[in-house]
């Protein structure tokens, strides 16, 4: 019998064919047992009109804004609703003023829906093959939704997610329970400095105080706050002199992690 070597067409529906098979099992398996010492509830996620969002990308924004501000692997449902609510009422408000508030949006230092993995040999072959049955291990919701990438030869694969994850918690979640994983990271974008992200929050539990920034490594910096519901812009910063406080405090939080607003 003649045998013939795969193309790498061949290869990639083989690959693909056994990340269908991985994940439905994992959701399968997951059903049949979410015991473990996690948090194993599941939650129907809100959709936008639930929430009082305009958009999907409104929904996602605020659950972003919400895990990122209070360390919880899942979106809090009453936070989310009203951030939602505060960046739809700052963005009516000021977006004319301040065209920087409409064309920045909040965006975390990680990706908010895919983590990228390291197995062990054994384990990343199992999950090639569509038979690696440690995913039964984690609760039903924290199962991946999407295998991006299969490990590779050194182990390391990728997989996704339909909701919006703390993916720092995810990672350790997962390095806490997976067999044969040896590393959990999220995708991490990349940055020059603070000052290039869209958005830098702060949060009291009160008041939301957002710095839009304007994209690059200088000034100008644009400080609102919102306060029950009620946003109000705050200063601008040019660069000029010392920098403000809530420069500052903005800049503590989101290098050294969160910083509440005084």
């Amino acid at each position: 019998m003649d045998h013939f070597p795969l193309s790498n067409r061949s290869v990639s529906i083989v690959l693909t064919i056994a990340a269908t098979l991985l994940l439905t099992r994992c959701s399968l398996l997951s059903e049949q047992d979410s015991s473990s010492a996690l948090d194993c509830s599941v939650q129907n996620m809100p959709t936008p009109t639930e929430m009082g969002c305009s958009s999907l990308t409104d929904l996602r924004e605020a659950q972003l804004l919400s895990v990122w501000l209070t360390g919880k692997l899942r979106p809090d449902t009453t936070l989310t609703g009203r951030f939602c609510q505060d960046l739809d009422r700052l963005r009516e408000q000021f977006s004319d003023s301040y065209p920087v508030v409409a064309n920045r949006r909040f965006q975390a230092a990680w990706t908010s829906r895919e983590l990228a993995l390291k197995f062990d040999g054994s384990s990343a072959t199992a999950i090639r093959e569509g038979t690696y049955e440690g995913w039964k291990e984690l609760p039903s919701f924290l199962c991946p939704d999407t295998l991006l990438s299969p490990p590779d030869k050194l182990g390391w694969g990728q997989v996704g997610f339909d909701e919006v994850y703390n993916m720092k918690e995810v990672a350790n979640q997962y390095e806490r329970v997976l067999p044969g994983l040896r590393v959990g990271e999220p995708n991490a974008y990349t940055f020059a400095g603070f000052s290039t992200h869209p958005i830098l929050p702060l949060w009291n539990g009160e008041t939301l105080g957002l710095v839009f920034t304007g994209g690059s490594s200088h000034a100008p910096f644009y400080f609102f706050r919102v306060t029950n519901g009620t946003p109000k812009f705050i200063e601008r910063w040019d660069g000029e002199g010392n920098p403000p406080k809530w420069l500052k405090d903005a800049r503590e939080a989101w290098e050294n992690g969160y910083t509440p607003e005084s």
